[in-house]
């Protein structure tokens, strides 16, 4: 069993029902989407357990059958990621898989 926070089906949607909880064939998906939000880069390290949450769900994106688009969001109310530890802990965080497509978004500051 796969949990993404977001899927995009295709046309045709193979539907079971286990009592009442809906599983979905995994080939009936498009892409999936995982969205996180930081607030603090403390834990956003090598070794933290934010890093290593985040790196646990770019892993489970990539093992998805080959065709799914697959996707790693990252979101914060600052621009944490222009502080050096940042881009190293996003820069190893981003370049793990080919196949993961991986952006961080901040709102602009002026």
């Amino acid at each position: 069993m796969e949990k993404s926070e977001l899927v995009i089906f295709g046309e045709e949607v193979i539907l079971n029902l286990n009592g009442g909880t809906k599983r979905f064939d995994i080939n009936c998906v498009e892409a999936a989407f995982e969205f996180k939000y930081i607030k603090n880069l403390k834990y956003l390290r090598p070794g933290g357990w934010l890093f290593d949450r985040f790196e646990k769900d770019i892993n489970r994106l990539n093992h998805l059958p080959n065709g799914i688009k697959t996707n790693f969001l990252l979101f914060s109310n600052f621009n944490l990621l222009r502080k050096e530890m940042g881009k190293t802990a996003w820069k190893e965080l981003s370049n793990r898989y080919d196949c993961v497509t991986c952006r961080y978004t901040h709102p602009l500051m002026e």
